[in-house]
């Protein structure tokens, strides 16, 4: 079945599960473009003649490298594509088209009409909308090594993939999840700490009292004796200072 058959002769009112089956393979078969295009002229409804690339909140061009987005809010919000991959490659270079315009697009379709029942939007949805999308994104893009999104694009995430990334999201309440930020830390502090050894933790032990208590509870991955030589790389590095109570931050 060829779209102008579908166009021309088809009437949605006298589908066949047969015809049905055969117009859903076409429409998959179609790049993002073809299909908007293809359901524009299948349908009289005017949320498919809403063209999603071009959402009222994206101030510069859908096909930039950087967006400005107005969200009405107090400042702008600038959205720069350029990041690179576990493969050193840009999101914006050539070969990592695809997946670049995967995200833009899912962004744009957030607030779309033809994905909120053919509604218009208020701005404080369009908002809350958007932030998701974003954390969402940055969420792939900050696992890009353990997805390989250089190599495979979104090819190798599948429902359990997701499931483990909104769940991290979730339980890291949003942007702490999705950026692993307690995960990041960790490895900063591991890296810094390799050379110090326990001359340096005695010089700062009587000054500093509380340089070896364990709390009972840890954010960071880190064991106890990384926690002390965290807190002494801190200390070495003018980020804490004498004070009555044992510690005091800068």
């Amino acid at each position: 079945m060829s779209v102008e058959l579908v166009n021309n002769n088809f009437d949605l009112e006298k589908i066949t599960d047969a015809e049905y089956a055969e117009v859903k393979k076409l429409i998959l078969s179609m790049d993002l473009k073809q299909r908007s295009s293809f359901l524009e002229q299948l349908s009289d409804d005017e949320v498919f003649r809403d063209e999603i690339t071009q959402p009222i909140w994206l101030v510069s061009n859908y096909s930039d490298n950087v967006w400005i987005c107005d969200l009405k809010q107090k400042n702008e919000i600038i959205l720069d594509f350029r990041i690179y991959l576990d493969d050193d490659s840009l999101l914006t270079d050539t070969k990592n088209f695809n997946l670049l315009n995967t995200f833009k697009f899912y962004l744009c379709a957030l607030t779309s009409r033809r994905f909120n029942g053919g509604k218009y939007m208020k701005w404080i949805q369009i908002t809350r909308h958007f932030k998701k999308g974003v954390v969402l994104i940055d969420s792939l893009l900050t696992r890009s090594k353990q997805y390989q999104l250089g190599k495979f694009g979104l090819e190798l995430i599948g429902r359990n993939e997701i499931i483990s990334l909104l769940a991290d999201i979730y339980h890291g309440c949003g942007s702490i999840g999705a950026y692993r930020v307690f995960e990041k830390v960790s490895c900063f502090f591991r890296e810094k700490i390799k050379f110090i050894d326990i001359n340096t933790i005695d010089k700062y032990e009587d000054n500093y009292p509380l340089i070896r208590w364990k709390p009972n509870h840890m954010l960071l991955d880190l064991s106890h004796d990384e926690l002390i030589k965290a807190r002494v790389w801190l200390l070495n590095n003018n980020f804490f200072s004498l004070s009555q109570w044992g510690w005091h931050q800068r």
